[in-house]
């Protein structure tokens, strides 16, 4: 009976724990699965607001709104949608949202006089959908409403099959437990019980005669317990032993956003963005190319993915796509901080871009159409963000706050390095000035010595920004900047800022907290495609380490000499103050590059890092940095380096058109080069490490 009660206490024990672990494993998914739903959905509901938004801003027809709406409504992601006017009307649906409208005229009152998103879930189970309403503006004023239905049943299904995975998988360990455990108990356990109840009943007698046992059951307990305890301790105290780490706070993402010029068979720019676009909807109604600030442009966006390599598969595949529409529409892609050449863009007349030519000065803000660079992000830790409000929460969790803390710090003291190896930028409308003339025109700032840069006055929006201390900092700094930014707006006349999602969005600095979520780093020039990869896992390294392994980032004066020191005991990584990273490491390398020896030395003690904390198997990948440093020569070296060949010889002298539309056409060229070789290396990688 007493085997019988312990198998069945055994027993109820592990289904306590397995039924805990489904319960947290399925509530977890649940919340995952419909932050991401949320989060789709807000991406696509704005899509789809601005496909919607012309027609209604130019009064069309009925018949007209209704063929964009039909339009909209033949993608499969779209389970229902539906166009009121200011009215409200209903002017506009497709089919499905026709049967079973899932809103009232009161909720579109209430989004159209509140001026916000109204999200809710209808029905349940299998048949649940995810609803949401968005205000339609024209120009600052409200036009009507858009809704928008999405299948949610997934969400319940995928509750359903992980109790059934997760019970039916419980079920077979409780049948081998239960014969192991009665084994066990059977054959080794009520043998060895009874010699150990013999030994001790004969040493309390104090019997001396030998005892048929093995030696396992000679020690008596209180010694085992004293050794098992000085072992644990010494094993606590020892610092040559290295402990595993502790639980990650969150699966880490990574993210891109790339942008590129666009220039005609000649070389010289043009503003083809839209033909492009167009040319890639013909192909798919899915893809992730937008247009940016000037019709020169076009951005394109790669899906998150927990392997930095998985998440470039994704942006190769867009890039196929953009360079195969880019080719058809007459056009090739540059993938260039600057354009070496003279031009004048034409910027787009958004609400948001007529605020920032109005804020800044029509001559002015044309720099953010003459400049493309490359935007990494990473997930911040779960439980930081607010996905509804798309802010920060308040931090109350000091894990939470100290990574936070950490990998921001990070960022900043590495931006010197990643702008450095990112450097493709030596000339800015013809004239060279330094290696990275994007970074100056672009930032500005009296560290950078250069008083015409687009955020030259406005620093706190666009330069490199100071450590913070704590989380607190870290938020009472956002509510700071965008309370500023508004009030530079009301200056000129501007009342509210509607085109803004969130209070994350009014910030432009090369490194920030975004919208979506993540860590931005932006401060870098777009580049060739081996260069983005490898930079890209050298940050997805350090970061996933300061995260996973706990590793506090320091700054230390000891930093200016040893720049990213890593103590593997002490479980530290110091950095230079940020005094020395703002005003010498940042100018130095936006001027000089790896000409410079600190530079030089800086870039190779954070590759150096990368390398000790990922491992000899992404040697390979990180290849084209190693190179970069042993030749000490960047992209913009490289440039420099072709308009010389070119017979450019004084540099104190405009660029001649031809000499940069060729370096335009030949970097063009190199791309669809880069994009077959890149692949050869993430499979590589990929068979390296299976």
């Amino acid at each position: 009976m007493r085997i019988f009660a312990i198998v069945a206490g055994g027993a109820l024990l592990l289904a306590l724990v397995v039924l805990s672990f489904t319960f947290v494993q399925v509530r977890n998914q649940q919340v995952d699965l419909s932050s991401d739903l949320a989060y789709r959905t807000n991406i696509l509901s704005d899509s789809l607001a601005e496909a919607v938004e012309p027609a209604l801003a130019r009064s069309d027809t009925v018949a007209s709104v209704q063929k964009t709406v039909d339009r909209i409504s033949a993608n499969e992601r779209v389970a229902g949608f539906a166009v009121y006017d200011s009215s409200p009307k209903l002017l506009a649906f497709s089919a499905l949202y026709q049967n079973n409208p899932p809103v009232s005229l009161a909720d579109i009152e209430t989004v159209m006089q509140t001026n916000n998103v109204k999200n809710f879930y209808v029905g349940t189970g299998k048949t649940q959908m995810y609803v949401s309403i968005a205000p339609l503006h024209s120009a600052e004023r409200i036009t009507g409403a858009l809704v928008l239905m999405q299948h949610a049943g997934y969400i319940a299904t995928a509750v359903t099959d992980a109790w059934i995975r997760n019970l039916a998988r419980f079920l077979l360990q409780l049948v081998i437990f239960c014969g192991v455990i009665l084994i066990l108990i059977r054959f080794v356990f009520q043998k060895s019980i009874r010699e150990l109840a013999e030994l001790i009943r004969v040493t309390r007698r104090g019997t001396k005669r030998p005892l048929e046992t093995s030696g396992l059951l000679k020690p008596i307990h209180k010694e085992i317990s004293s050794l098992v305890t000085r072992a644990h301790n010494a094993y606590l105290n020892d610092p040559t032993i290295e402990k595993p780490p502790k639980a990650p706070l969150k699966k880490f993402t990574i993210g891109f956003e790339v942008e590129f010029f666009v220039i005609d068979t000649e070389g010289r720019i043009v503003p083809g963005a839209d033909k492009i676009l167009s040319k890639i909807a013909e192909k798919t109604k899915t893809h992730e190319v937008t247009k940016e600030c000037a019709h020169n442009l076009i951005e394109l966006g790669s899906y998150p993915n927990i392997e930095g390599t998985d998440t470039m598969k994704s942006l190769l595949a867009g890039l196929k796509l953009l360079v195969e529409s880019a080719s058809e529409a007459g056009y090739g892609i540059l993938p260039l901080g600057t354009y070496p050449g003279k031009f004048t863009p034409e910027m787009r007349s958004d609400p948001r871009y007529r605020v920032q030519t109005k804020l800044f000065g029509k001559t002015r803000f044309q720099i953010a159409g003459r400049v493309a660079g490359y935007h990494c992000h990473y997930a911040l830790p779960w439980g930081v963000f607010d996905s509804q409000k798309l802010i920060l929460k308040e931090l109350s969790d000091s894990k939470n706050q100290e990574y936070l803390v950490n990998a921001f710090n990070f960022l900043i003291a590495a931006d010197p390095a990643l702008t450095t190896f990112m450097q493709s930028s030596p000339f800015y409308q013809g004239r060279h000035f330094a290696k990275d003339t994007r970074m100056l025109v672009y930032r500005g700032s009296e560290e950078l010595e250069y008083p015409r840069g687009l955020y030259n006055s406005l620093p706190t929006f666009g330069s490199l920004p100071a450590y913070v201390h704590a989380g607190a900092d870290l938020l009472s700094r956002i509510r700071d900047r965008n309370d500023s930014w508004l009030k530079s707006l009301a200056d000129i006349g501007v009342k509210g800022a509607s085109f803004y999602r969130s209070i994350l969005d009014t910030n432009w600095t090369p490194v920030k907290i975004n919208a979506h979520g993540t860590f931005e780093q932006r401060g870098m020039d777009m580049n060739r495609l081996p260069v983005l990869l490898a930079v890209s896992l050298l940050l997805q390294i350090i970061l996933r380490h300061i995260q996973d392994g706990n590793l506090k980032v320091v700054p230390h004066d000891s930093a200016k000499a040893e720049p990213f020191a890593f103590d593997k005991h002490a479980k530290t990584i110091r950095i230079a103050p940020d005094t020395h990273v703002r005003k010498y490491l940042q100018h130095a390398a936006a001027h000089e590059g790896l000409e410079n020896d600190d530079i030089h030395y800086y870039c190779r003690r954070l590759l150096s890092l990368a390398k000790i904390l990922g491992g000899k198997e992404l040697d390979e990948l990180l290849r084209p940095l190693t190179d970069m440093l042993a030749g000490r020569r960047t992209t913009a070296d490289d440039i420099l380096s072709q308009a010389r060949s070119l017979g450019y010889k004084d540099m104190r002298k405009l660029l001649p058109q031809n000499i940069a539309s060729e370096i335009a056409l030949t970097h063009a060229r190199q791309m669809s080069e880069d994009i077959v070789s890149l692949e050869k290396m993430i499979e590589g990688y990929e068979k390296l490490t299976s």
